[in-house]
C-alpha cells in the first residue's frame, strides 16, 4: 500500500488551514447572555390580541428547535474534496427520504452537540 495515500492531501491541510483562521463577521457574533434574533419568534406583546387573551401568547410563539450536524470532507480517488450525506427514511413524518448531512435535532439524551452531529441521520 502507498502511505502517500492516507496522508492528508494539500487540499485538506489548506482547507483545513482556512477554517482555524476563519474569523466571523462581528455583526453575527451572539453576546453569551442573549440569544439570537429570529424571524419566527413573536413578541406576544406586540399583538394587541395577546393582549386581550392571554391565551393566544403560548400559540403564538414559535420556538426553533436546536441542531447539530456532522460536515464530513475527504478526498476523493480523483482529488475532489467530497462531503458524507444520508438519504432520510421514507418513513419519517417530515423531510422524508431527503438528502441530509448526518445529525440533527437535538434530543434529551444527546450529551453535546458532537453527540447529536455523530447520530445516523
Amino acid at each position: 500500500m502507498n502511505s502517500d495515500r492516507f496522508e492528508r492531501s494539500q487540499k485538506l491541510r489548506i482547507l483545513a488551514d482556512r477554517l482555524i483562521h476563519y474569523k466571523s463577521d462581528p455583526k453575527f457574533d451572539i453576546p453569551n447572555d442573549q440569544t439570537p434574533t429570529n424571524p419566527r419568534i413573536q413578541d406576544p406583546l406586540q399583538n394587541s390580541e395577546s393582549l386581550s387573551n392571554p391565551n393566544s401568547i403560548q400559540s403564538e410563539r414559535v420556538e426553533p428547535n436546536r441542531a447539530a450536524v456532522l460536515i464530513c470532507l475527504f478526498e476523493g480517488e480523483k482529488g475532489d474534496i467530497r462531503v458524507i450525506l444520508t438519504k432520510r427514511s421514507s418513513t419519517l413524518s417530515s423531510h422524508s427520504g431527503e438528502v441530509a448531512l448526518p445529525g440533527g435535532k437535538v434530543e434529551e439524551g444527546d450529551a453535546s452537540d458532537a453527540d447529536t452531529a455523530l447520530k445516523g441521520g
